[in-house]
């Protein structure tokens, strides 16, 4: 029945078509050659066009010719192994069969009965493996606006977007009027922005990065150098990895850095960081507003910082070094000689291998140091450390707040030391020297005189070779010396020992306990012209010494005995020295037993006696040395005016002890050496004690 209706049709839709050329159905007012009006008021009647149904499989197994071109079908189920004709059924959908490409086409937005194209306002039901928005074949999905062209995604992978816009280069990105990316991996971004250097990128309005891994930020960035880096209005990176950071910037060197409004870096590996710094020497370094490294290794630092010369360095506001080695550090500080160095506010070092440390420091001569507030030194190895100090001639050295040295090799040390002679030398608070050679030591001290000393407080000499030593004492004669506190020597060629206005002033020589205005504790020696054998010192009416010959000659008579082995003791108690040995004995009897010198010749005799001793543990101990008498061979009594006292105080502590003493003796009167210790142990070595006698005078 079914194939009858279809035949009926058939025969109906020939009839008719023969004889108008248009068929209608569910209408008899045909607008075109088929005509199909539904019934869409009637529920029942289900409307539509039924195309011929077949899964792909089915599809597969036909072959259509070019009579078959525009065939539709539907295709219920996709291919197994889609290839021929059916090699692009690969889902569920409408399918027309094209003759020039010789497969059958899928009808967009017909798969699963979903709509015919792809909503404004978003699509439901997809399905990623096989829906989507580009093309199947090798062709670049096109863009347009108005029927012109405003964006591609090519095959190459490269893309772009916007009008004129254009990306020539494999895998790149160009997005704005008129952006180009002319390299493989290049990447432009922004209106006339260029990135033609591979894997370059340009991002700003007429941006240009020109050469491989180049990078261009900003409006009118450009980065020529390969993967050199600008960012910035108008900044640009000439350099090969060159960087430019900021408006107008330019690092034009291989591996040059600029940062900053109108920075400049045109050497190689220099850094220009700050508004219109300059580093234009190879790896120099320029930071801040207007700084200025202009040469080989120079580092400027600081507002207005100007190193101009190779490995110069300036650092602060206003530095200045100019010239090669050179260091400025501090607000305007100026090192402008070979090798020098400033350091502090207004510090000046201008001449070679000159510093200069300190608040207004200046070194000014060659090889010279100044070094504290204001302190100067202007002359050739001059040095001036100190407040205020100066050294002002040639290798002059003052040290000291206010310490003032003006002359060739002067040397002042102190608060306002002043050495103002060559040669000469002030050392001491308010010391003062003005001849050659002169030199003063001592707070106050002054030396006038050329080739004077002055050693001491408040010491004065003022001629040529006088010396004045100790606190306040003063030699005013040439050539004279004073010695001694408040000594006064102002005749020529004198030597004054000690304050003449001092009544209870003695002079030991050998002995440090002196008890006459001059005690010698040995021999003396007076050459006069006239000494001689046998001759006697005598003197006129004014105290003035000359030998002369006695007119008979006395008597003599000496001896000497002493300890030749080891003693000690380390008990308390009156001891006799024994002095076991004698030296020289003329008509004096010496006793080896008793240890006792025995005179034959009365007369006034010199007696002397010395003892040395060690402690032998670390109690202090006190001893008493004297000298006994024994008239004519009676008892033996102390002689009172010939003690001597010594002190231990600590163990292995050596002490000495001696005296020298005038005493009559009679004819067979005996001396002998003894002492008195309170505690201890003490040892005598062998050898270190005596007591000796002789006979002076007359007969």
């Amino acid at each position: 029945m079914f194939m009858k209706q279809k035949l009926l049709v058939f025969l109906f839709l020939a009839v008719f078509s023969s004889i108008s050329a248009q068929v209608g159905i569910g209408t008899t007012d045909p607008k075109s050659s088929l005509d199909v009006i539904g019934n869409p008021s009637d529920a029942t009647s289900l409307d539509g066009i039924a195309p011929p149904r077949l899964t792909g499989n089915q599809l597969q197994a036909k072959t259509y010719t070019a009579a078959q071109n525009g065939t539709f079908v539907y295709v219920t189920q996709a291919t197994t192994t889609p290839t021929g004709q059916t090699a692009d059924v690969t889902a569920e959908g409408m399918y027309a069969f094209s003759s020039s490409q010789n497969k059958w086409v899928a009808l967009k937005g017909v798969s699963g009965g979903a709509s015919t194209g792809w909503a404004l306002t978003g699509n439901s039901d997809t399905d990623p493996s096989s829906n989507f928005l580009g093309t199947t074949d090798n062709q670049p999905l096109i863009f347009r606006v108005n029927n012109i062209s405003v964006g591609s995604i090519k095959t190459d992978n490269s893309f772009y977007l916007g009008r004129d816009a254009s990306s020539n280069g494999a895998r790149s990105v160009a997005i704005g009027y008129q952006a180009s990316s002319l390299a493989e991996e290049s990447a432009a971004f922004g209106r006339s922005a260029i990135a033609s250097g591979a894997r370059s990128t340009a991002i700003g309005f007429q941006a240009a990065a020109s050469r491989e891994e180049a990078t261009a930020l900003g409006r009118a960035a450009a980065a020529s150098g390969a993967r050199s880096t600008a960012t910035g209005f108008e900044s640009r990176a000439q350099g090969e990895e060159s960087a430019a950071y900021g408006r107008g910037s330019n690092a034009s060197s291989a591996r040059s850095t600029a940062i900053g409004f109108e920075t400049t870096a045109t050497a190689d590996d220099a850094t220009a960081l700050g508004r219109n710094a300059d580093a234009s020497g190879a790896r120099a370094t320029a930071t801040g507003f207007n700084a200025l490294a202009s040469a080989t290794d120079a580092v400027a630092n600081g507002r207005e910082s100007r190193a101009t010369n190779s490995n110069a360095t300036a650092i602060g506001p206003n530095t200045n070094a100019s010239q090669s080695n050179s260091t400025a550090l501090g607000n305007q500080a100026n090192a402008s000689a070979i090798n020098t160095t400033s350091l502090g506010y207004n510090s000046d070092a201008t001449a070679d291998n000159s510093t200069a440390v300190g608040y207004e420091t200046k070194a000014t001569g060659i090889s010279s140091v100044a070094i504290g507030n204001r302190a100067e030194g202007n002359a050739l190895n001059t040095i001036a450390i100190g407040y205020s100090s100066a050294a002002l001639a040639t290798h002059a050295l003052a040290i000291g707040d206010d310490a003032y040295s003006n002359k060739a090799f002067g040397l002042a040390i102190g608060f306002s030391a002043d050495a103002q002679g060559d040669y000469s030398v002030a050392i001491g608070a308010e010391s003062y020297t003005n001849q050659l050679n002169a030199t003063a030591l001592g707070r106050q001290s002054d030396a006038q005189g050329q080739n004077s000393i002055a050693l001491g407080y408040d010491t004065y000499t003022n001629q040529d070779g006088a010396v004045a030593i100790g606190n306040n004492a003063e030699s005013t004669g040439a050539n004279a010396i004073a010695l001694g506190t408040g000594t006064r020597a102002p005749q020529a060629n004198s030597i004054i020992l000690g304050n003449h206005t001092n009544s209870n002033l003695q002079v030991g020589i050998g002995t440090n306990t002196p008890s006459a205005k001059l005690q010698v504790n040995g021999s003396l020696r007076y050459v006069d012209g006239n000494q001689g054998a046998n001759k006697v010192l005598t003197s006129d009416a004014t105290g003035n010494a000359s030998w002369q010959t006695p007119a008979s000659a006395p008597v003599e008579a000496f001896g000497e005995m002493y300890a030749s082995n080891d003693g000690g003791l380390n008990t308390a108690g009156d001891y006799t020295r024994s002095l076991n040995a004698s030296s020289v004995l003329k008509n004096v009897i010496h006793n080896n037993t008793e240890f006792y010198l025995q005179t034959t010749v009365a007369g006034t005799y010199e007696v002397s006696y010395a003892i040395s001793m060690i402690a032998n543990n670390a109690n202090a101990r006190n001893f008493e040395f004297y000298v006994e008498r024994a008239p004519n061979n009676t008892t033996f009594t102390k002689i009172d005016y010939s003690s001597n006292q010594t002190t231990h105080l600590g163990n292995g502590q050596r002490v000495s002890s001696s005296k020298t003493f005038l005493v009559f003796l009679n004819a067979n009167d005996r001396l002998r050496l003894r002492y008195t210790v309170l505690a201890g142990d003490t040892s005598f070595p062998a050898n270190t004690c005596n007591l000796s006698i002789r006979r002076i005078g007359s007969n």
